[in-house]
């Protein structure tokens, strides 16, 4: 029941573990921000489910969870290593107020302000090696900070609150000056903060801009595309079938929820059902596929997806006064959006571009930039005015195993530039994640590359749930998990998997296999 279910915060000296639920926080901001991370997806899904089995998309829980997460915060004076975890799940989970299309605005300042203060206890403003500064989460933290304050000042600008917005927009600028001074940035040239995204990490200037094709442009520099928009008349059939079956969409969205928090407002307003992803198991998704046969066969035979150790594959809906917040996407990758149904109103935006859809065309862009996606057109009577798209993540063209299908004399690959190889400017450390005391996987083997999901054997708990997590939480996960011997981590993502054996596969997106010391 609810009172079980209630995180009950235990006093303890500031020197003391704290007791947060089920949860102890120390000093390891990367092991308090999973734990705490893990705690609040499990109350945020809580009962998440159709009503007709007895679920609800009320998220009951919340109201009382965000009361102890105010309280919290509070403790991060005497406990700066819970700011990182208790910042980010304000935006992680309380991006919105509650029942509104509207940020909530005191969340989002104190996750500003908490990430913030994670950014100074990092040091991460001095000049260290590039594998440090990632070890560190600085990678992460700075373009955070810069995108939220923006976001912040730009919502109370629209407010009229003039003051706040000028001191918001003070700290996006202030926190880009000194993160565009750091070594690690200072390579990537860029001019302004639309111009931060994370395929940089890989492929600096490989996206000539944040959108690589537009709807109505007759581009073939993605093959993708070109195959997507060919195949829109039978893809827009399956999904007019679908939605012909009164309730199908939302039951095969439930089938398959990503733990990705509170990314949307209203509810019901955004909503995905998931085709393939080909991180998971089963890779493909019977009960989409059996409502949508073609649409699968179709996105099958395209190795952009099903060679790509991050591929997924989605219909979205988009309802009128939906909005589905600002985030980064994880590099090295793509996205392309093949427009179904696409009534006027509904926007993309990328950086500082705005971008409206076409029915039968697609967009490919770079999804590692700042976007989000709005429809500001007034709400109406059942599904009048909803946007419908067929949304895949797709590998980087760049990365070599890909680079065949494309003409690379329209394509830029520049020599690739990994996140955890020395730079210039440092003292260099060995090749590779970081090593000695910046790396919890100490004493254990560890190897370029990812595990075969064809031939290895998963642990029992085989994720942490979503990206955005940091190499310690997933030495923490792996060590706590009976079964796990192998870890593999996604330096570009943040995704942590976790197998109890590993046939070893050769990886293009920052992935590192570490293996405990009794596992030959």
């Amino acid at each position: 029941n609810e009172c079980a279910m209630r995180i009950v915060l235990f006093a303890a000296a500031a020197a003391d573990p704290l007791q947060w639920g089920p949860i102890l926080l120390g000093d390891d901001e990367f092991a308090n921000h999973a734990g705490i991370r893990e705690l609040l997806a499990r109350y945020f899904y809580h009962s998440y489910g159709p009503a007709e089995k007895g679920g609800t998309t009320a998220r009951p829980l919340m109201a009382a969870v965000r009361e102890e997460l105010d309280q919290l915060a509070e403790q991060v004076v005497t406990r700066p290593g819970l700011a990182l975890g208790v910042g980010m799940s304000f935006y992680d989970f309380f991006f919105f107020e509650p029942g509104k299309v509207a940020m909530d605005t005191a969340a989002i300042s104190r996750s500003v302000e908490l990430v913030s203060t994670s950014l100074r206890e990092a040091d991460c403003a001095q000049w260290i090696s590039a594998p440090v500064f990632h070890a560190r989460g600085c990678s992460a933290k700075y373009p955070f900070v810069v995108m939220l304050a923006s976001e912040l000042g730009r919502e109370f600008a629209d407010a009229g609150h003039s003051g706040a917005a000028a001191y918001w927009l003070g700290l996006a600028d202030s926190t880009w000056m000194e993160m565009n001074a750091m070594p690690y940035y200072a390579r990537f040239g860029w001019k302004s903060l639309y111009e931060m995204n994370f395929n940089d990490d890989y492929y600096p200037g490989a996206s000539p801009s944040p959108v690589w094709k537009r709807g109505l442009e007759n581009s073939t520099v993605v093959p993708l595309a070109v195959a997507l928009e060919m195949m829109y008349g039978v893809i827009r059939l399956e999904l007019d079938g679908v939605l012909a079956q009164a309730g199908l969409f939302d039951q095969l969205h439930f089938e398959h929820v990503n733990a990705e928090g509170q990314d949307h407002a209203l509810e019901e307003d955004w909503r995905g059902v998931e085709i393939a992803d080909t991180r998971e198991d089963p890779q493909w998704k019977p009960s989409t596929c059996s409502v949508a046969p073609e649409t699968c066969k179709f996105l099958q035979t395209r190795t952009e997806l099903t060679k790509c150790e991050r591929g997924t594959a989605m219909f979205i809906r988009l309802r009128p006064g939906g909005w589905l917040k600002p985030h980064f996407g994880g590099g090295p990758r793509l996205a392309a959006h093949l427009a179904l149904i696409a009534p006027p109103g509904s926007v993309l935006e990328v950086a500082n571009e705005t971008l409206s859809w076409h029915e039968g065309r697609a967009h490919v862009f770079d999804d590692t930039y700042i976007h989000q996606a709005r429809h500001p057109g007034p709400r109406q009577h059942g599904e009048a005015g909803t946007r419908y798209i067929l949304h895949v993540l797709f590998c980087h063209p760049c990365d070599e195993p890909q680079q065949h299908l494309y003409d690379m004399a329209k394509v830029h690959c520049p020599g690739k530039a990994r996140v955890d190889v020395p730079l210039p400017f440092t003292s260099p450390p060995a090749p590779g994640p970081p090593a000695g005391d910046d790396s919890p996987f100490e004493g254990w083997s560890q190897r370029e590359g990812g595990c075969s999901s064809e031939f290895s054997e998963q642990a029992s708990r085989f994720s942490l749930g979503g990206g955005q997590h940091l190499l310690p939480a997933c030495f923490k996960a792996c060590s706590s998990t009976a079964d796990c011997n192998v870890a593999v981590f996604y330096f570009s993502t943040g995704f942590c998997h976790m197998w109890s054996s590993c046939v070893h596969v050769a990886a293009s997106d920052g992935a590192w296999t570490f293996v405990k010391p009794t596992e030959k």
